[in-house]
């Protein structure tokens, strides 16, 4: 994501590769209020102790917020191992 600023420095839209290094890539153009979300969600895994880098895929699996959750509910993930949801 990267955001686009107006002559004042206010995002008025945040542009996105999709499929990147596919034959499939291509372009998109989101909102601010998106970009907001999408911003919020990535400071969210980043504060629940994923690895959140340019890299990282925008969804990803849910994680366990707790031990006990792991064991009791196997599908789901560990938060520093995202996997990439389809």
């Amino acid at each position: 994501m990267t955001p686009i600023k107006d002559k004042t420095g206010e995002i008025v839209a945040a542009k996105m590769v999709i499929y990147a290094t596919e034959p499939e890539e291509y372009l998109c153009f989101i909102t601010p209020e998106a970009y907001d979300a999408l911003s919020e969600w990535m400071e969210f895994r980043k504060n629940s102790g994923e690895d959140v880098t340019e890299e990282s895929f925008l969804m990803r699996d849910i994680w366990s917020s707790t031990e006990f959750d792991t064991f009791k509910n196997s599908t789901l993930g560990l938060v520093k191992y995202p996997k990439k949801r389809s």
